[in-house]
């Protein structure tokens, strides 16, 4: 009988290390996932501020491109207009000369 009590005692020492056992190797695989969650969130924000940064260098950069372009086309209206006001201004003048010279 004693025999059967040492066994019984000598299982549940046995199970007793093996949940033992157990529960550190649940808490230290909980503890790395912690670890990679946490660099797996990090290395999200770090490729999420890369990724927001050429995004806003592209749109500099598109930006830029748009102004240059109005502003040739800004520089071509006033040639264009400085042109007609270049010929009407002689025009003008030809027409204030023969009302100063026609009202005499």
């Amino acid at each position: 009988m004693t025999e059967i009590v040492a066994r019984i005692k000598e299982a549940e020492a046995q199970a007793a290390e093996i949940r033992r056992l157990a529960q550190q190797s649940a808490k230290e695989a909980e503890a790395e996932a912690h670890r990679q969650g946490r660099e797996a969130v990090a290395q999200a924000k770090e490729q999420a501020a890369r990724e927001a940064a050429q995004l806003v260098d592209r749109a500099r950069q598109e930006a830029e491109a748009l102004v240059a372009q109005r502003c040739a086309q800004a520089d071509e209206k006033n040639r264009t207009l400085e042109k007609e006001a270049s010929s009407k201004i002689d025009q003008a003048a030809a027409l204030i000369v023969e009302r100063i010279v026609g009202t005499k």
